[in-house]
């Protein structure tokens, strides 16, 4: 199975718990944290990037700073919460 299955199957789960009104186990937010953390790491160390080329040539691409600056703080609510709050599954 691959990993988006894996993940895509832990979501469904974790709807439907939530809509029987029962509380999440820890088993069932492996992926969302895995996710969540990539997420984290990866969109940080992009934004990183771009201020770092911003800073070498002048200009600052303010937009995709602050998107994946964005993306960067949800994957780290979703590393967190253990929710999914990315893929809104």
């Amino acid at each position: 199975m691959k990993f988006r299955d894996k993940v895509i199957t832990e979501a469904l789960v974790q709807k439907t718990l939530r809509a029987e009104g029962k509380a999440i186990p820890s088993g069932q937010k492996k992926y969302a944290r895995l996710a969540g953390g990539l997420a984290w790491i990866i969109c940080g160390a992009g934004a990183f990037v771009i201020v770092l080329i911003g800073m070498l040539s002048g200009s600052y691409y303010v937009f995709f700073i602050l998107l994946f600056g964005v993306l960067s703080v949800g994957g780290f609510i979703q590393l967190i919460t253990g929710r999914h709050l990315i893929s809104k599954r």
